[in-house]
């Protein structure tokens, strides 16, 4: 036996000893299991009894009071304590005691549906050490029992419900520290002892002095008897009237008929409209739309057709290409030599991805023979010409005398004609 178990004894033993003709019997324990609400699973073999836990389990203990001794009366027991052994503690807490209010065999009970709460026995009761004893006292509910209240044995659940121990069960053969029902009961009070020898008289004190009395107080001079007043004559009594005669009940009428229902009265007008609610507040500004797409790069105003320095000379004047480093931004070209349609220029524009954005060409056609040529403006293979319309077309070919063009690009494979005349 544990220190524990000695430390319990000891505190039950001592509350027999204070009791006149008392002695102590042990209930036998005759059903213990567990059962998880809302489970069919049967769990009344297993070597503890859980309480609490993610479960939410809850503990069930049944005793035989059929052995206290025959003619055992509610008032006969003075102390009735419930001892159960902690094996093991998940999550330390309390535990409520309550006494079963339904019957149930320890192994066919489950959760489905569970045994029932009745009457708190013991309310609060802490649980935080294993390997102990905890001792509930139970009087009261073993009174009612001896009363006659059916005795479906003790239901325990954790408080609160994050509480998780475990107790012993009679099936535990490990630690064998099943529950147990402890009742002292009281016999009938032995008889009286004999009356013991009084004690002699103690000597009698000496009387003190008598204190002197004092004077008398002077007895006032009686006064005389007065004259008694004359009776008056008695006057005669008045004779008493007859009592009249009780008229008759009348006859109870007949009762009215019921008048015809009224109809239902027209709908009255409707009421005034209310006045109009205040405006609530504004709701919160919603979230910014994502930016839009790049609109193109709007067309570039016209450059004066100025010469800035290039100009390709009438020997010069055959197919030539716009190198992307050249930095006069106006090309001159010279039809004057062999001047017909069989001596036309094409002239092709830079890269525009090697110029960048913005880059400005300006074409100068200079006819001086009597035979009009024709110039044709080529691009780069990945690069288009597009009017100023937004349609978009191959090589731009040109016949008359002086032409002027200006072309422009967003550096994106697009060249836009800005001027022609």
């Amino acid at each position: 036996m544990g220190k524990a178990s000695r430390g319990v004894l000891w505190t039950i033993g001592s509350l027999a000893l204070a009791l006149p003709a008392a002695w102590a019997q042990t209930a036998p324990l005759v059903g213990d299991a567990f059962f998880n609400p809302g489970s069919a699973s049967n769990f009344g073999g297993t070597v503890n009894v859980n309480v609490g836990g993610a479960s939410g389990s809850q503990g069930l203990f049944l005793f035989d009071l059929s052995w206290l001794p025959p003619g055992t009366l509610a008032s006969n027991v003075s102390v009735a304590t419930l001892r159960l052994f902690v094996n093991k503690v998940g999550a330390a807490g309390s535990i409520n005691v309550y006494a079963a209010a339904s019957a149930w065999s320890e192994s066919t009970v489950n959760g489905t549906p569970p045994p029932a709460a009745g009457i708190l026995v013991a309310g609060s009761v802490p649980v935080s050490v294993a390997d102990s004893y905890i001792v509930i006292p139970v009087t009261g509910q073993v009174q009612a029992w001896l009363t006659g209240a059916p005795n479906n044995g003790f239901l325990i659940t954790a408080s609160p419900p994050t509480t998780s121990v475990f107790f012993d069960s009679k099936e535990n053969q490990s630690t064998s520290h099943p529950a147990v029902l402890e009742i002292d009961l009281a016999g009938p009070s032995g008889a009286a002892g004999a009356t013991g020898t009084p004690g002699a008289t103690g000597a009698t004190g000496p009387t003190g002095p008598t204190g002197a009395t004092g004077p008398s107080g002077a007895t006032g001079a009686q006064g005389g008897a007065g004259t008694a007043g004359a009776i008056g004559p008695l006057g005669p009594t008045g004779a008493t009237g007859p009592t009249g005669a009780k008229g008759t009940t009348g006859a109870a009428g007949t009762a009215g008929a019921q008048g015809p229902v009224g109809s239902i009265g027209p709908t009255g007008p409707a009421g005034a409209t209310g006045p109009t609610g205040a405006t609530g507040p504004t709701g919160p500004t919603g979230p910014t739309g994502p930016t839009g797409a790049t609109g193109l790069a709007g067309a570039a105003g016209a450059a004066g057709l100025i010469n800035n320095g290039f100009t390709v000379a009438a020997a010069q004047s055959g197919d030539f290409t716009i190198l992307s480093t050249e930095t006069h931004n106006q090309i001159f070209v010279n039809n004057a030599i062999n001047n017909d349609a069989a001596n036309s220029n094409n002239i092709t524009l830079p890269l525009s991805t090697a110029v960048g954005a913005g880059y400005t060409i300006g074409i100068n056609v200079v006819n001086w023979g009597t035979n009009d040529g024709t110039f044709t403006v080529l691009t780069q293979t990945s690069d288009t010409i597009i009017d100023q319309g937004g349609a978009g077309f191959g090589p731009f070919t040109s016949l008359g005398f002086n032409y002027q063009a200006q072309f422009v690009t967003d550096g994106n494979h697009h060249w836009y004609i800005l001027v022609f005349n």
